[in-house]
């Protein structure tokens, strides 16, 4: 099958970096190979491109495609030497993770970066071993300088009460993992301790904790004046006069009211502080036989009870005593980066007293690399690879980020493939707001005039699934995604669209809804109780599906057996 219009344009467009927003079942990965083999047809060698994929299976499967679209080539002309040799390039060409990518550079470059040559890279468990006793140490050292460091003693009376440390413990790990997503986790978390300062200021909305609260008030504003303008917009409809007229500026009043308050919470805390949402009392209007009397009930006591118990209760200070409250604590939570700072040290002395890193260490010792011009490391790898592709770019991190920036001539021969709408490892440190703020920024590509402008490119067709499954989708995404919940506007440019005619139609959809409320895990993608559920379920409809087949397959098969014929016509 040829390829679509989208397709084309991704696989052959050139002249800056190019991000492609591919929809599930939209074909990018035979995009990615019919881009490598445009080049080749250019006369690029293979082993010229860097292919990043997510996961070792992935790479495989990359390279296995690229080999067969080589052999292909290869077919129609056998002759072609040079083809030939791309064959056997191919073999060496560098594709897979961007662990094993790194652990090929580090291999080359491990004297400049400190270490021995022959490292070994630590499997998961070992890893987790050796950072374990590093916590140990520093847990050690922490309570060992407790009387002489009020900071210390704060921190400690925060996080370890009870009869022993587990809750620190479990917060360091989590801090300390976090830091890892970052290029250089010590300045950052040395910029972490100056961000907690106040001096200044005079707005607790100024500070990075006001941010976020206000925030997520807006947010919460936002919602209820639209769904309270939704109401109102239905009771124009003929028929409702009197509803509307005992409801609908007592509605619009209180829509008016949230529409403030996410704008004040925009502009600061006190300004956020010094807006009231007004709930007047409604006209008669209960008695009319009307199915919008029951949602005007539920959506004014909903709107009531999140402005009165959620929203107010966050506002109640001023920005005087929470200013007080965050100075009070400062002192812990610069004690507490600090112990962070401390266990990643001696994690790293373990790991060199064995001659270890881990996948971590593995993108940090390269970064420092690359970013250190006087080895011109960056500048050479740039020269070698043509071009930098990168697939899954959504559940990339800002260390990652920077790395394939730095590898793709400051990201000008970097193409990225990746759909937001599948970023599904945030609880493994991917920021897909990477990704966002490329698409929201960037022209398209054939807006992307100046040459080494970046540009980026939307696969929408989806050649995987009925048009009726697709329908399905847009129309629960559509309703679910914006861009504080989902981080995307899921208009007609992020919609799943049908590839070809012969998926139109299709059986109607069942959207099975599995309550996972019990399981205390149920935030984590990988939680066993969470597999055990769907798989059950999945399960439980195949064997229903199953038997009402085999209940209506022998009904045909009754029905087509001829009934005896009995004696005296019975």
């Amino acid at each position: 099958m040829p390829l679509t219009i989208d397709q084309e344009r991704a696989a052959s467009d050139r002249g800056g970096a190019r991000l492609v927003s591919a929809a599930a079942g939209s074909g990018k990965t035979r995009v990615l190979v019919e881009r490598l083999m445009r080049y080749v047809d250019d006369g690029y060698d293979i082993d010229r491109f860097l292919v990043v994929t997510f996961t070792r299976a992935a790479a495989g499967e990359m390279r296995s495609r690229i080999l067969s679209a080589l052999n292909q080539r290869l077919a129609a002309r056998p002759g072609d030497r040079r083809l030939r040799r791309q064959t056997e390039l191919c073999a060496r060409a560098p594709i897979g993770t961007i662990d094993g990518i790194c652990g090929r550079i580090l291999r080359v470059h491990a004297h400049a970066a400190g270490i021995a040559p022959d490292f070994r890279v630590l499997e998961t468990d070992r890893a987790d071993a050796l950072l374990s006793a590093a916590l140990d140490d520093a847990l050690e050292e922490f309570y060992g300088g407790l009387d002489a460091d009020p900071a210390r003693r704060e921190l400690a009376d925060s996080f370890g009460a009870g009869r022993d440390d587990r809750a620190l413990s479990e917060l360091l790990l989590r801090v300390h993992s976090a830091v890892q997503s970052h290029p250089h986790p010590e300045v950052w978390l040395r910029s972490m301790k100056e961000a907690l300062s106040t001096q200044g200021v005079t707005d607790v909305g100024e500070t990075c904790w006001g941010r976020v609260i206000l925030g997520k008030i807006a947010a919460q504003a936002e919602y209820r004046a639209g769904r309270l303008d939704a109401l109102n917009e239905a009771l124009a409809e003929p028929g409702r006069e009197k509803i509307r007229k005992a409801c609908a500026d007592r509605l619009a009043e209180a829509a008016s009211g949230f529409r403030s308050l996410a704008s004040a919470a925009g502009r600061g805390w006190e300004a956020a502080r010094s807006v009231t949402v007004n709930f007047p009392t409604m006209g008669s209007y209960r008695k009319e036989a009307d199915p919008i009397v029951n949602s005007i009930e539920s959506l004014w006591d909903e709107c009531k009870k999140a402005y009165r118990e959620k929203i107010t209760p966050q506002l109640a200070d001023d920005s005087a005593v929470l200013l007080r409250e965050i100075e009070a604590t400062r002192p812990a939570l610069e004690a507490l980066l600090d112990l962070t700072a401390r266990l990643g040290a001696l994690y790293i002395e373990r790991k060199r007293r064995q001659n270890a890193v881990d996948f971590s260490d593995q993108e940090h010792l390269v970064l420092d690399l690359l970013e250190d011009s006087s080895n011109g490391l960056a500048a050479e790898l740039s020269a070698r690879y043509a071009e930098v592709l990168v697939d899954e770019y959504q559940d990339v991190n800002d260390c990652q980020d920077t790395l394939f920036r730095l590898l793709s001539d400051g990201g000008k021969k970097l193409f990225m493939v990746g759909d937001v709408k599948q970023s599904i490892y945030r609880f493994r440190l991917a920021d897909p707001g990477i990704f966002l703020k490329k698409y929201n920024s960037w022209p398209s590509a054939a807006e992307a005039l100046l040459d080494g402008e970046p540009g980026k490119l939307l696969l929408r067709e989806n050649f995987r699934s009925r048009g009726t499954v697709l329908t399905a989708v847009n129309h629960v995404f559509a309703n679910l995604m914006s861009p504080r919940l989902g981080e995307l506007t899921y208009d007609n440019a992020a919609a799943l669209r049908v590839g070809t005619e012969a998926q139109e139609g299709g059986e109607n959809v069942v959207l099975t809804m599995i309550d996972m409320s019990s399981d205390p895990d149920s935030e984590d993608e990988e939680s066993p109780d969470k597999a055990t559920k769907e798989a059950c379920h999945i399960a439980d409809r195949i064997r229903a599906l199953v038997e009402c087949a085999l209940m209506v397959a022998l009904a045909v098969v009754i029905d087509l057996i001829p009934m005896p014929k009995w004696p005296n016509g019975g």
